[in-house]
């Protein structure tokens, strides 16, 4: 049972986001607070009535600043529950704009502060921009992940699962676990090298890319399975995926699959961004 099923269970969790940078919508804060209140209202029917009489006393709240929406449609009703409820926003690091991550964090831990029953449960990569507001809280507690531990016995365990599940009817065993044993811990090098071996469209032997794979010099070694991915481009496809490349190297915050697909059609290019999408 995840953390989040059991605080449902128990009924003190009050709602979550989930940030995708793969969502127009989940990559941003538009909806930030409307989609946490109305979480809210699902899971504890008595904020119901409160939340909905600050948004028929506000009708145009929706247009007002982040830290104001927060506070008046969130915050605001849980003045009046004295059981503390917690909300669960998972993977800030995936909201795309620093300056909304910043804002975001900041108005996070102002709500924690200043409500004695309101619990925030974040989970974020390694982040500067979210590190540097939490730093000097003496409100936060710290869970580690071990994710970003390669060599953690939890992570290579997991990787050799997600390997043996993805190619169970591609490759024997002991390929399977050699495969697993070359990601060296680096789940992005398992997910390329398991797309690449399952995906159908390719008129080569799974086997042959297997031992390309394992022929790789240095273990988790990522840039070697991008040059097999891109080995196995059509050349008539190549200008246009090198220019949609390009414009992902060059943009000064990470951009969705719908955002590139705007770039392109705004620049003129010959390419489609779905065509990235697959790895």
């Amino acid at each position: 049972m995840s953390a989040v099923e059991a605080w449902r269970k128990q009924g003190i969790l009050g709602g979550a986001f989930f940030f995708s940078m793969a969502s127009n919508e989940g990559s941003n804060t538009d909806k930030f607070c409307s989609t946490v209140a109305r979480e809210l209202v699902q899971h504890i029917h008595e904020l119901g009535p409160p939340i909905a009489e600050v948004v028929k006393r506000n009708p145009a709240l929706l247009r007002s600043s982040f830290d104001e929406q927060f506070r008046i449609l969130i915050t605001g009703p849980f003045q009046q529950r004295k059981r503390h409820t917690i909300i669960v926003i998972d993977a800030i690091d995936e909201c795309k704009s620093g300056r909304q991550r910043k804002e975001l964090v900041e108005t996070l831990s102002a709500a924690a502060q200043e409500s004695n029953n309101l619990r925030i449960f974040i989970t974020s990569r390694p982040d500067p921009v979210i590190e540097k507001v939490l730093q000097p809280l003496s409100i936060k507690a710290k869970l580690t992940d071990r994710l970003h531990d390669t060599s953690h016995r939890d992570n290579v365990k997991d990787i050799g699962i997600y390997v043996h599940q993805s190619l169970g009817g591609i490759l024997s065993s002991d390929k399977r676990q050699r495969l697993a044993n070359k990601a060296s811990g680096l789940f992005i090098w398992a997910s390329t090298a398991c797309r690449m071996l399952n995906d159908e469209s390719l008129a080569i032997d799974p086997g042959i890319i297997y031992d390309r794979l394992i022929s790789i010099d240095q273990p988790g070694a990522i840039d070697d399975v991008y040059d097999l991915v891109l080995e196995r481009i059509e050349q008539v496809s190549k200008p246009a995926i090198i220019e949609m490349l390009g414009m992902l190297l060059a943009a000064f915050e990470p951009l969705t699959i719908g955002d590139l697909e705007d770039l392109i059609k705004h620049a003129k290019g010959q390419g489609s961004a779905k065509a990235l999408d697959p790895y």
